[in-house]
């Protein structure tokens, strides 16, 4: 998987410098990935990834990271961002 957001992407998103914490980050990335595959229905083509396929990582991320102890359901922002990009099997 190639990821649509850099590490450095989401360090700057949520402002965090220093590397201590960056394997939980690309955790995080990876998963926010996965999670918005699984809810779009549809992979994300790098090279073609639409603005808010970014943006949507980048917030799912940072819901994760700041609210850890919540779970990592969809946050609502990422669901009414990529509500339009959903491929819905009939």
């Amino acid at each position: 998987m190639t990821a649509v957001v850099t590490l450095q992407e989401v360090k700057d998103w949520i402002r965090v410098s220093g590397t201590r914490e960056d394997a939980q980050l690309q955790l995080l990335i990876e998963a926010a990935h996965d999670a918005v595959v699984d809810y779009t229905g549809a992979p994300i083509l790098v090279g073609e990834v639409p603005n808010r396929y970014k943006l949507a990582v980048l917030t799912h991320v940072a819901m994760a990271y700041s609210n850890r102890e919540d779970g990592a359901g969809m946050p609502t922002s990422v669901a009414r961002l990529l509500g339009p990009m959903r491929s819905l099997d009939i």
